[in-house]
């Protein structure tokens, strides 16, 4: 644990996918509150925050833009998204990646669901990113996520430490109230008892069963927009540990395809791990992944990597903050842990 004093970050929340703060204003209310109150600080909400969806739908470079000079101000230290969405693809062409490439003061960006795609790209460029909540996904619901949650919070962002051991939550949730519904502003889903926690599995005597690596990845529907695009080089992946979690909408013929289509791309051959988030729909989605893991990856494709399945990172929550691009994370599939080896610090 290092020593120094924690000084609450310089934040700012952005939307550079879906226009949300403008939809469900009393939603992005409620997350930049906590995030003021948990970060002792004002959160500085920058202009698209205050603008209308159909606006930054129809200007992808305004969006892009916005988050080019945020990133490069070296003002802040976390840029945090306001929410996901489906296109914030279509901002990447727009960005210049040599100044990027750059900055000297990197901030943090975070988020998840659509905006894995900023993640992809800025990973690629250096910049470690945290796969994590978004103001009003998860951070307006915050207090009412339990306090094994706002533990976590406090051990990624006050506590100073130097290594994280992750632990699945006790429970889960699958989404919220109905956010026209003011009424029931931060308020969540019923919860769901956590008893099926993470599933360990390898795939013969000769698997590696402790790997150490960097986390690439997020949302496994935007990953899987990537393909065919300019904006991904695939042997970035080697070496890394592959993070996939699929959305709420998301169908088991889908899962299954992609499955396929990442073992004829080459994916399993560069990754030390699979890491596939939870998904919606209890264990019976969770055995279904299982048997479509062990059939597609390791009997047809003989992909000799470990893999964990139920991880508590995507459209779920509480969620577990990850970090892409940068920290090391070490698997050990024998002890049956994950811990976060942080080498950035703020």
């Amino acid at each position: 644990m290092t020593t120094s004093k924690w000084v609450p970050p310089k934040i700012a929340t952005i939307a550079p996918s879906w226009g949300g703060p403008s939809v469900f204003p009393h939603i992005y209310r409620l997350g930049v509150e906590f995030l003021s109150e948990f970060f002792e600080t004002t959160v500085v909400e920058l202009e698209s925050t205050r603008k209308d969806a159909r606006f930054l739908r129809e200007h992808p470079e305004y969006r892009a833009k916005e988050l080019e000079e945020a990133l490069t101000a070296e003002e802040f230290d976390y840029i945090i998204s306001a929410i996901g969405g489906e296109e914030s693809i279509r901002i990447l062409k727009y960005l210049n990646k040599e100044k990027l490439r750059q900055v000297k003061h990197k901030p943090i960006f975070m988020g998840f669901s659509d905006v894995t795609s900023i993640h992809i790209f800025l990973n690629q460029l250096g910049y470690l990113t945290y796969y994590g909540p978004s103001v009003m996904a998860g951070f307006a619901q915050a207090k009412q996520l339990g306090k094994e949650f706002l533990e976590h919070l406090t051990k990624v962002f006050k506590e100073k430490l130097d290594t994280i051991s992750y632990s699945p939550y006790p429970f889960y949730v699958e989404g919220y109230p109905d956010w026209a519904d003011v009424s029931k502003a931060g308020q969540i889903n019923p919860r769901i008892k956590n008893t099926a926690k993470w599933v360990f599995l390898t795939q013969s005597n000769n698997t590696k069963t402790k790997v150490e690596g960097v986390i690439f990845g997020g949302s496994w529907e935007i990953f899987d927009q990537f393909r065919g695009t300019k904006h991904i080089e695939y042997s970035y992946l080697k070496d890394k540990i592959l993070l996939l979690e699929p959305s709420e909408e998301v169908s088991k013929t889908w899962l299954r395809v992609s499955l396929i289509a990442l073992g004829e791309i080459g994916i399993y051959n560069n990754i030390k791990a699979l890491i596939i988030g939870r998904a919606r729909g209890g264990e019976e989605t969770l055995h279904f992944l299982e048997d479509a893991v062990k059939q597609i990856v390791y009997s047809d494709y003989k992909a000799d990597i470990p893999i964990v399945l139920n991880f508590d990172s995507g459209h779920t929550d509480p969620q577990l903050i990850v970090p892409l691009g940068g920290d090391k994370v070490v698997i050990d599939f024998d002890k049956k842990s994950i811990v976060w080896q942080r080498e950035i610090i703020r």
